[in-house]
């Protein structure tokens, strides 16, 4: 079925379940979150809600979260 509306890229399952759940996203005030993309909120661990992170950090986490989400999803190659 063709639809009049333009296609929204993140609405596309196929895409959607291959890109890494989580990821990095500057904020204005020059710090670093890691946010969860399924919901678009920041992400937490071990009610640890990461946001005011500098860089290094964040992307030590975000590495670390999506293995784990991985991992759990048997998605991971070893």
């Amino acid at each position: 079925m063709v639809s009049d509306q333009p296609m929204n890229w993140l609405d596309d399952d196929q895409i959607s379940s291959t890109r890494p759940r989580y990821a990095v996203r500057g904020e204005e005030d020059g710090t670093w979150s890691v946010y969860d993309t399924k919901t678009d909120l920041p992400a937490v661990l071990d009610e640890w809600m990461m946001v005011q992170l500098v860089f290094e950090v964040a992307d030590d986490m975000v590495e670390m979260l999506n293995n784990m989400d991985a991992d759990a999803n048997g998605q991971r190659s070893s």
